[in-house]
């Protein structure tokens, strides 16, 4: 069975970012770790046949922290974020998959249990099949 376009991007997006999909949990000689998560799809259809979807991705990484200080993590977790970004816009298609690629914030975490500190970002990536058929990329036929 062929893969859908949605999956197709998922493999390219947790490609892009060097991670793992869905839910992973680290053992600190494993970390860093990124983790790609992704949300329910918004469509529509035009008049032309092609469905357009919004597509929720979550980015999140954690590390071990370089230091005790809160300000030093903090600067870590922000560059984790900086890295997360820089990952999904090397190429904002993937391969030729997305229509659209934005950025729509981020989160960090930098005290809790552990020298561990996590950062995510979050992104909204739109991506095109034909009415019914989640197969088929506009404008490619077999």
């Amino acid at each position: 069975m062929a893969d859908s376009i949605r999956e197709r991007l998922l493999a390219a997006i947790t490609t892009a970012a060097q991670a793992e999909y869905g839910e992973y949990i680290a053992v600190d000689d494993e970390l860093p770790v990124t983790v790609v998560a992704d949300g329910d799809d918004q469509a529509t259809t035009n008049q032309y046949g092609i469905t357009t979807n919004s597509m929720p991705v979550t980015l999140a990484r954690a590390e071990k922290a370089i230091s005790t200080s809160k300000a030093a993590r903090r600067t870590q977790a922000h560059a984790a974020v900086t890295l997360l970004v820089q990952r999904m816009f090397a190429d904002s298609t993937f391969g030729g998959l997305a229509h659209g690629l934005t950025y729509t914030g981020c989160g960090i975490q930098t005290e809790g249990a552990g020298a561990v500190i996590t950062a995510q970002a979050f992104f909204t990536v739109t991506y095109q099949h034909l009415a019914g058929n989640p197969l088929a990329l506009p404008g490619v036929f077999d």
